[in-house]
């Protein structure tokens, strides 16, 4: 019987059946090309997404989510409205939030919380313009940002600087901060004792100079700053030289000693606004007498030079003591 019912089927489609085939594909194409339209025109609905932030809070991880889901009603396409529906993971990522917006929650070791009135433009700019953020049904989101190791750890320059004919650096290149906090497990950071820049070349520099250079990133931890601000002060300098007596300081009376070379050359850098005529009576250069008894060999020392002077050098840098 079911073989004489197939073979029924079989005949009709033969005399003309696949008519209604063709009718089945149009409704089908048309309910199709419905739905499309449909889907990109605009609705008013409820949206879910998860919120995550990045964020500097001083001794605490830099990155969270929130504990629950933001519920934002939004004019949205169609399209989106389904989108949303279907994924599980729809987030909205707030990268470097400022940490005022971000509250200590009451009774709670690591619990902050977020008002979204404060950050709606950060979370309309975050979804873009495919979106309008009409209100929020969730007014507070909470975060989980726990405790993390830190050590605060001076930043070193790697500086390469050649200078122009008669200029150079007066003083120590200015960094700010000088220092950054470094996070993470504590045998990483342990072993961490400073946080280096990219590498500063420059040639023939003639005046001051500052600007913006970025730390180089260490893996497995995090540095509280990305960048420092950094600056030196450079200037024309003139430079002369002058024979200075060395003499003995903090000695017991009459107790006398022969110093040889009994005289050193002095070589000095004034700035050039500031150059004038110095004599040997300007400077002192002297050997203690309670350090020249470790060694016939000394280092003599300047222990009185014109405040204008910026740089100095003694030549021979070591002179014999005889007692």
């Amino acid at each position: 019987m079911f073989k004489d019912y197939i073979h029924k089927i079989k005949e009709y489609f033969a005399k003309g059946g696949s008519n209604w085939i063709i009718l089945v594909i149009s409704l089908l194409l048309a309910f199709f090309m419905w739905s499309i339209v449909r889907l990109t025109e605009n609705y008013s609905a409820y949206l879910k997404y998860w919120v995550s932030i990045t964020t500097n809070l001083s001794g605490r991880a830099n990155s969270a989510t929130s504990t629950a889901e933001l519920y934002i009603n939004a004019n949205i396409s169609g399209f989106k409205i389904m989108e949303n529906n279907i994924s599980d993971d729809n987030v909205i990522l707030l990268e470097n939030l400022n940490e005022k917006y971000l509250k200590k929650y009451k009774d709670s070791d690591n619990l902050f919380y977020l008002l979204t009135d404060d950050v709606k433009q950060r979370i309309q700019d975050a979804i873009g313009v495919s979106m309008q953020i009409d209100d929020f049904a969730t007014d507070t989101l909470f975060f989980d940002i726990p405790v993390q190791s830190n050590k605060k750890v001076p930043v070193i320059v790697p500086a390469t600087i050649s200078y122009a004919s008669q200029y150079m650096a007066t003083g120590d290149m200015v960094l700010s901060p000088d220092s950054v906090y470094v996070y993470g497990d504590d045998d990483l950071i342990a072993e961490i004792e400073s946080v280096s820049t990219s590498a500063l070349r420059l040639t023939d520099v003639d005046e001051s100079f500052n600007g913006v250079i970025k730390l180089v990133e260490i893996e497995g931890v995090r540095l509280s700053n990305e960048e420092i601000y950094y600056a030196q002060k450079v200037v024309r300098y003139v430079e002369s030289s002058i024979e200075i007596p060395v003499s003995l300081i903090n000695a017991p009376s009459n107790y006398k000693m022969l110093i040889w070379p009994k005289n050193v050359k002095l070589r000095y850098r004034v700035q050039f606004e500031n150059a004038k005529p110095f004599t040997d009576k300007d400077f002192e250069v002297a050997l203690d007498y309670h350090k020249s008894q470790e060694s016939s060999i000394n280092k003599p020392e300047v222990v009185k030079y014109p405040k204008e002077i910026i740089y100095y050098s003694i030549e021979p840098k070591f002179v014999e003591c005889l007692f």
